[in-house]
């Protein structure tokens, strides 16, 4: 019996199973009652809009991937009927709720081994006030452009709650976000002072009961019309009788016809209660939005003239497009005509008027105002040639010139504004020049002529001696040349300066054009940002010019010298001219001397010294040889640099 008993013990250790192994359905433990749910168990006054019920539960066998899913009851009755099963998330949206109404809601958790677990029932209350309905309907209509300023706002609101009296508030700015302009109105309509042309305005309605129940409008807008402006005629304008001219203005609202204009609407439906104001589940309440800025067109656009200042005006005509009137003008004279445009858009009308600006019949006669007498223009300068007088200038008046005193001629070119003409001032200089300018209307012609004046030549210096390759020497001359300037300046002086730090030392005055001659270089410091200046001054103009940097330098070791012709191989005929080039040395004057050799430089017999840097012209002396060689020796007192060419051939001619 004992071996029996330990037995059955042994066979029922082996065939229990392991209720620590949580892969093991038969040790399968139920989900965690649901809790923590929102809304909270007994709230008060909830939006009827619509809730999301949510609530925490877990599982303690979600090792072994036991997920949950739940079955979600709700209602009025006390024990809620099923309205959801197998929900995976923790969250149910209930819908628009009932107003004062008491709701009751649980949850049943579940795992996948078929466990669950049952939480209370939990309840609220919703809000028994209806908020406000949403403001609409607004006028001026959603989205529209080109209204006068000083627009009416007005809206519609209504309460659902029989009895309920509204108040507004009113959000009104240049803002996308409006700010609040005036609170607590009573009537469905208000004037915002300080409107201005050309802005878009931004506004918003609040609608509240005397509960304090409120109900936000969409944000609504309206442009408001540029104001009207006449571009063309202007203060300026002189227009010939009979002829036709366009009328231009800008502002006001586009077009010539007329346009009729919708705002958002409101779809009916029941008002949301109090508390969220936009919530997903609110479908009775959408606002239908415009596909876009509705632009009002101007139902007409009247021009009037007036040949007397604005006294009395007639009608010319109504515009056929935007911000143009094309206008026959009579054949008539006035000296202060007007033209007005009158824009009706609507109930709106804006208007303006232009400057006074004369209407003539023939060329009146010319003077010519610019260039005076003894006037002194540069050459290539661009001057405004002046004129009172003659036609509006467009395709009519034509500009000559003439550089000696009116006996030649030259067309310069045509008018494009009245009473001015932008011209390069033509060369050659002459204290002769005179302008004239004719008038041409049909077969009538008048014309004016300016006085005599100077037009004087006064071009950029750009010096060309010494360049950025030049050195001097102690002791040595030079001589500065440069281009430009003029001829005729009052004076052209030179300066020297030895580094940029140092001030400019005067030299003297040129002493031809362009040039400064037989300059004795002092015994300076030396130094290779030398600059030379050459300063024109010209009827209280200047021109400047300066020089590369270069080199002025004492007794130094002349440098390192390479002969670049003959290169070798040349075969040069006796009696030919050829020059000798190389690089180095000195600044070549009176210190380089030039050697020749017809044995590959056994012997040497003197050409002559270097008057240029680099450069010496030589005539090839015979007899004929392949040895020809030549050498050079740089001197600088009592230091030389020395160079020898390749071989090259002299030949017989």
């Amino acid at each position: 019996m004992r071996r029996f008993g330990l037995l059955l013990a042994l066979l029922a250790a082996v065939g229990c199973r392991d209720f620590l192994n949580i892969y093991d359905p038969a040790n399968n433990r139920p989900p965690v009652e649901p809790f923590n749910p929102s809304p909270a168990p007994g709230s008060t006054d909830l939006d009827t809009l619509g809730q999301v019920l949510t609530w925490e539960s877990a599982d303690p066998d979600s090792i072994a991937a036991d997920a949950l899913t739940y079955d979600v009851f709700f209602g009025t009755q006390s024990q809620p009927p099923l309205v959801d099963s197998n929900r995976t998330v923790t969250r149910y949206e209930t819908g628009r709720l009932a107003v004062g109404a008491m709701y009751y809601w649980r949850i049943i958790a579940r795992d996948t081994r078929g466990d669950s677990a049952a939480g209370p029932v939990w309840s609220f209350a919703t809000d028994d006030n209806l908020v406000p309905g949403v403001p609409g309907n607004p006028r001026p209509p959603d989205g529209i452009l080109s209204r006068k300023p000083g627009q009416e706002l007005a809206w519609t609101g209504d309460d659902p709650n029989a009895g309920d009296t509204l108040e507004y508030d009113l959000y009104f700015g240049t803002d996308a976000n409006p700010p609040l302009l005036v609170r607590g109105l009573a009537t469905a309509g208000y004037r915002p002072a300080g409107q201005v042309f050309g802005a878009r305005y931004y506004w918003r309605v609040v609608a509240r009961d005397q509960d304090s129940a409120e109900t936000s409008g969409p944000t609504w807008s309206f442009e408001t019309m540029a104001a009207v402006q006449v571009t063309r005629p202007d203060a300026g304008t002189r227009w010939r009788g009979g002829t036709t001219h366009d009328i231009t203005w800008t502002g006001g609202a586009d077009g010539a016809g007329s346009q009729k204009s919708e705002g958002r609407t409101v779809k009916p439906g029941v008002p949301a209660r109090r508390g969220i104001r936009h919530s997903p589940f609110d479908t009775r309440h959408s606002v239908v939005p415009n596909p876009g800025p509705l632009p009002v067109a101007a139902d007409s656009t009247i021009i009037f003239y007036s040949t007397d200042n604005g006294s009395n005006w007639e009608r010319v005509g109504r515009a056929t497009e935007g911000n143009k009137f094309t206008w026959s003008l009579p054949p008539t004279e006035a000296a202060q005509a007007r033209v007005r445009v009158v824009v009706h858009a609507g109930a709106d009308t804006v208007a303006a008027t232009s400057p006074a600006f004369e209407i003539y019949r023939l060329p009146s006669d010319i003077t010519v105002t610019r260039p005076g007498p003894g006037a002194r223009w540069r050459v290539g300068s661009t001057e405004a040639v002046t004129w009172t007088g003659g036609t509006d200038g467009a395709d009519s008046t034509v500009v000559f010139y003439s550089p000696d005193g009116g006996a030649n001629w030259s067309r310069q070119g045509r008018a494009t504004e009245p009473g001015r003409y932008d011209w390069t001032v033509a060369g050659p200089e002459t204290d002769r020049g005179q302008v004239e300018v004719r008038a041409y209307v049909a077969d009538e012609k008048v014309w004016g002529r300016s006085g005599l004046f100077e037009a004087f030549q006064f071009d950029s210096i750009v010096v060309t001696a010494p360049t950025d390759s030049s050195r001097f020497r102690w002791y040595s001359y030079a001589t500065f040349t440069w281009d430009g300037g003029s001829a005729n300046a009052d004076s052209t002086v030179v300066h020297f300066r030895r580094v940029d730090s140092d001030p400019w030392t005067r030299l003297g005055r040129q002493s031809a054009p362009g040039r400064y001659e037989n300059y004795l270089w002092p015994p300076i410091e030396p130094s290779v940002e030398c600059r030379v200046r050459v300063t024109a001054h010209r009827y209280g103009l200047s021109e400047e010019g300066l020089s590369p940097r270069f080199e002025v330098y004492n007794d130094s070791q002349p440098s390192a010298m390479t002969i670049t012709t003959p290169a070798g191989g040349e075969r040069w005929a006796i009696g030919s001219s050829q020059v000798i080039t190389w690089l180095g040395g000195t600044d070549g004057v009176d210190s380089t001397v030039v050697l020749y050799s017809t044995d590959n430089g056994n012997q040497w017999q003197r050409q002559g010294v270097a008057r240029q840097p680099g450069r010496f012209e030589w005539t090839v002396p015979g007899p004929a040889t392949n040895l020809a060689r030549i050498g050079l020796v740089a001197w600088c007192l009592t230091r030389q640099t020395q160079a020898l060419s390749e071989q090259f051939a002299v030949i017989q001619p």
